[in-house]
């Protein structure tokens, strides 16, 4: 933790940490008690999000931005921490109605944002270029790659090009998973890893909270089986109907991501 850039240095030097890199396949993130830092070897990635969150805030709560660096061909991005429980804590996920609730209304509040001169779009075509990047660089798991309709993540791309659904466009978190909502008892703390926010289609995020929310109540995150949950329930505490052609499309997606 010494070789780091002089201005970051000045706030963490000496200080306590823990790391957390689960799920994070280039970037580390040292948590201290009142900042953290995030380290990505992906430059490009990290100035957006950067962007993204200087435009969002005031806006919606999420960590301030404290310093940005590039050193040694790494961004070091240094940000206030939020405290509060993982929507995916025990007690949420005990007290499915709150969690629920809780849910709906960090959509809405996205969804309520204007987005005119928002600084980052993640629209459906600029999904499908960096799944194509991502294939042409060799950067998606093929072993993992286990789909019943698709020989290949070639072809999975191909029948995504072709079967792009109607857009709507909205303000999106990018990755709208429990674990990175802040909560403190029903109300809304903050948001993180906001790298991939910007403007894009309103059922990507619905995608994501839909997929996470099966995938914590049905034991795949924590072992722990949760009984008399449906994730359709999401979509009653949103007063919409289920599209269930965006929930493919969007699942997918995420296969090339």
């Amino acid at each position: 933790m010494q070789d780091l850039p002089e201005n970051i240095l000045k706030y963490v030097n000496n200080k306590k940490f823990k790391t957390d890199d689960i799920g994070l396949s280039t970037s580390t993130v040292y948590i201290f008690d009142d900042v953290v830092l995030k380290v990505e070897n992906n430059i490009a990635h990290a100035y957006n999000t950067v962007l993204i969150m200087k435009w969002l805030k005031g806006k919606i709560p999420i960590p301030n931005v404290i310093c940005h660096e590039i050193y040694n061909n790494k961004s070091y991005l240094l940000m206030s921490k939020i405290n509060g429980k993982m929507a995916c804590d025990n007690y949420y996920l005990e007290n499915s109605e709150m969690l629920l609730d809780i849910l709906s209304n960090a959509l809405k509040l996205y969804w309520s944002i204007d987005i005119t001169d928002c600084p980052v779009i993640k629209d459906i075509d600029t999904k499908l270029k960096e799944a194509r990047m991502r294939i042409e660089n060799n950067q998606i798991d093929r072993d993992a790659f286990n789909l019943e309709e698709f020989k290949n993540p070639e072809e999975l791309l191909l029948w995504l090009e072709n079967n792009k659904p109607e857009y709507e466009p909205v303000l999106s978190h990018g990755d709208f998973c429990l674990p990175n909502i802040l909560l403190d008892g029903d109300k809304i703390n903050g948001f993180i890893d906001l790298g991939d926010a910007g403007v894009s289609d309103k059922w990507y995020d619905i995608t994501l909270c839909y997929c996470s929310l099966k995938n914590n109540f049905n034991g795949t995150f924590g072992g722990k089986v949760y009984h008399n949950f449906d994730p359709n329930m999401l979509f009653k505490v949103l007063a919409i109907e289920p599209n269930y052609k965006k929930l493919k499309y969007f699942m997918l997606l995420e296969e090339l991501n």
